[in-house]
């Protein structure tokens, strides 16, 4: 996938997505969004828009090469995580 084309995938994808993050669904502006595969390409995953999506930088990182569901269950962790933190 070229320049050109990740960056028409990147306008669609942020219209679809209403601007929202596919991971943690905060709002934010296109540029703060990257373009990220849904199964991962090391993982069989390929360049076709069913297999596209936005996420803002935490969440990419967060998901790394993982899939979906390694990203959402990661986020749960972390919320859970933050939900029940003992302060001392």
């Amino acid at each position: 996938m070229d320049h050109e084309d990740k960056a028409i995938a990147k306008h669609w994808l942020h219209k679809r997505q209403e601007g929202h993050c596919n991971g943690c669904r905060k709002r934010f502006d296109l540029d703060n969004l990257t373009l990220d595969h849904i199964t991962p390409k090391s993982k069989g995953g390929d360049d076709r828009q069913g297999n596209l999506q936005l996420l803002c930088g935490n969440c990419n990182s967060i998901k790394q090469a993982g899939t979906m569901e390694d990203l959402k269950r990661r986020l749960k962790r972390r919320e859970l995580g933050r939900k029940f933190k003992v302060r001392l």
